[in-house]
């Protein structure tokens, strides 16, 4: 089951418990470090499919922060995302309050910031799965502009948000070919990101990367399945590196 799919789940579980007590006795209930550990415990529970106690971790995290930061917080936001997102998650309808997290995100961090993007293409995913193209499209599209501008069209981050937006023209139906271009970009970027990557030395990034390479040449693999030639795409997508 879950709970074995997480290597020493038990004793992780345990520490945490035993560090949730020590500072429970040392600062009380309202205190950052209790806050702390708190979403340490709710991050456990989760690896062991434990969705009750998420939920009250979680939730009284959240409480702990904004009685003592305020609502207007950074880590109150935070908190309020990462509730939100689990609600959702398990059926409930968390939808609002992901809204206000990620408006408070933008309000502390600026318009810009890439935490803010996370936070937009967590928001568009949910939009997303529900169906609501036309607004999850604005977050995607908003997440990706952020990272392509902060980091460049090559990094991982970007890649990510890109990778976003395709899922989301498939979601909506449209024909392969109608998004081969996309992928086409999004292949060449992680090729010259891991290039510069093996290049600097970067191994830990250079995999990371390379799995999500694999990932999307499956994708590809999937999208041409409709085409008239493979061999078409691969020149393409030959040419692309080459400009």
């Amino acid at each position: 089951g879950i709970k074995s799919k997480f290597a020493g789940s038990d004793e992780a579980l345990a520490l945490a418990q035993r560090a949730h007590e020590i500072e429970l006795k040392e600062h009380g209930h309202l205190h950052p470090h209790v806050a702390t550990c708190l979403e340490q415990l709710a991050g456990i529970h989760t690896l062991r499919g434990e969705t009750p106690e998420t939920i009250v971790c979680l939730g009284e995290c959240l409480k702990i922060r904004s009685d003592i930061l305020g609502p207007a917080h950074l880590l109150t936001a935070a908190a309020l995302e990462k509730f939100a997102l689990f609600g959702l998650f398990i059926g409930q309808d968390e939808l609002h309050g992901l809204k206000i997290a990620v408006t408070r995100k933008e309000q502390l961090l600026g318009p810009n910031s890439t935490e803010l993007s996370t936070s937009l293409q967590n928001l568009g995913r949910v939009y997303r799965e529900r169906g609501a193209f036309q607004e999850a499209n604005e977050c995607l599209e908003r997440a990706q502009a952020i990272v392509q501008l902060r980091l460049g069209s090559d990094h991982p981050s970007s890649v990510a948000a890109s990778r976003e937006l395709i899922l989301l023209r498939m979601q909506q139906g449209r024909h392969p070919s109608a998004v081969m271009e996309s992928v086409v970009d999004l292949l060449r970027s992680q090729r010259h990101w891991l290039a510069s990557q093996l290049t600097g030395l970067q191994y830990p990034d250079a995999i990371g990367s390379l799995r999500a390479l694999v990932t999307d040449l499956c994708m590809l693999h999937s999208l041409c399945a409709d085409l008239p030639s493979g061999n078409a795409v691969e020149s393409r997508t030959i040419g692309a590196e080459q400009s």
